[in-house]
């Protein structure tokens, strides 16, 4: 942040400093640098464990004790940094040899922790379809009989 006084000399040296939220307490995960107005974490942010957005003042006063207030808004972007998580981790189903083309086997499920597009899962069969019995919806997980059985 940046604030300018029109006062020269001592009167006319601002200082910074990190108040509390809205209805809440100074953010301890970030600080101020009092000469600069430069604001920085103190420790890392996580958007999954974590808020997606801080919110906090900053006051700046001058040499004379005059004060000026500015909100801040911080907002956390959301990184792919989860894996997708199957559940269940197991998948049995039965077939009868009868079973036709597009048979509905079963729908396997994973879920991301990440938001957006870092969160969206996608499926595919990689491994154990040499005959390419089956297929898989990339979107949904429904598996399919791709052919007679």
């Amino acid at each position: 942040v940046s604030a300018t006084d029109a006062d020269s000399g001592s009167f006319g040296a601002i200082t910074y400093s990190i108040g509390s939220g809205i209805g809440s307490l100074p953010p301890v995960l970030f600080s101020i640098d009092q000469y600069t107005g430069r604001i920085c974490t103190t420790s890392q942010l996580d958007r999954d464990e974590g808020p997606n957005h801080y919110e906090f003042t900053v006051t700046a006063i001058d040499g004379g004790g005059l004060k000026s207030m500015a909100y801040v808004k911080v907002y956390v972007d959301d990184i792919n940094d989860n894996r997708p998580v199957f559940y269940p981790v197991q998948y049995a189903a039965s077939l009868s040899t009868q079973s036709l083309p597009g048979t509905a086997v079963l729908r396997v499920s994973a879920f991301d922790k990440d938001v957006g597009r870092n969160g969206k899962v996608t499926y595919r069969i990689v491994s154990g379809n040499l005959l390419s019995l089956f297929t898989l919806n990339r979107d949904t997980g429904e598996c399919l009989c791709a052919n007679p059985l």
